[in-house]
């Protein structure tokens, strides 16, 4: 096993997870097999009751970061992952998130060669534990699926974004969920350009029945429609800042590597 980071660090992977058992291993396993190695692994564990911290063990991760339920918030989760990273360009993505390729993070970072692209994201397509409708999600979404597109909201499911912009605007802790709308549609108001690349699609799935999805969308719906009526451009408000004293009291860093 590695027991060091690479001499020059391209990109930091950020997986948030909370009872992964299941997949995570076959997530880890895709990822130390891609094309591009030069990254760091930062771990972001909700309080997983089941084996996920024990199979870390057998990989090299840089940092684990240790949140409560109590202090559980999607986008807290996703600050503390960009603030501990150590390079520009920060993946964040689930622990139920296969990687389509081995060219995946290689392909996605690839979007970054010009300055005004604050952030790529690609599609999710049902995986195997996927319900029948998930699957009829890749269905109603095939004429998408494999489209290169701009100016979209992006989902952390899968998504690199840019540290740098990211201090200026973190993820809002306000919102109860879909912080990366908030967070796309202030990169677009600021200039830049938001990247879905079909190369760095995942399978991801919930094994969700048609209430679930249904209520889900609406839930998020609401959200969004609260999320545009603000004015842009805005000012960020980080909890996650410039030092460990901005963390929630009984959120835990662990620094490995």
């Amino acid at each position: 096993m590695i027991s060091e980071l690479p001499p020059k660090l391209k990109t930091s992977v950020v997986i948030r997870c909370k009872n992964e058992s299941r997949t995570y291993r076959e997530v880890l396993n895709q990822l130390f097999k891609q094309t591009l190695m030069s990254f760091e692994l930062i771990i972001v564990d909700n309080s997983s009751t089941d084996d996920t911290l024990k199979l870390l063990g057998d990989y090299p991760v840089a940092t684990i970061i240790h949140v409560p339920d109590e202090e559980f918030n999607h986008a807290y989760t996703c600050n503390l992952g960009v603030y501990v990273a150590k390079t520009n360009f920060v993946v964040l993505t689930n622990g139920h998130c296969l990687p389509i390729s081995n060219t995946w993070l290689e392909d996605g970072l690839s979007n970054f060669s010009e300055d005004d692209v604050a952030a790529i994201d690609g599609n999710y397509r049902s995986g195997r534990t996927a319900s029948k409708w998930e699957r009829l999600g890749d269905i109603w979404q095939a004429d998408t699926l494999n489209v290169r597109r701009e100016n979209l909201p992006i989902t952390t499911t899968n998504a690199i974004i840019r540290r740098d912009l990211w201090v200026e605007y973190p993820f809002d802790e306000s919102l109860p969920e879909c912080e990366d709308y908030d967070w796309s549609q202030e990169m677009i108001a600021r200039g830049y350009r938001t990247i879905k690349d079909p190369r760095f699609n995942v399978y991801h799935s919930h094994n969700l029945k048609k209430k679930q999805i249904d209520d889900q969308n609406a839930r998020w719906a609401k959200v969004c429609r609260s999320i545009d009526r603000r004015r842009r451009t805005r000012r960020g408000t980080p909890r996650v800042s410039d030092t460990d004293n901005c963390l929630k009291s009984k959120t835990r860093i662990e620094r490995l590597l």
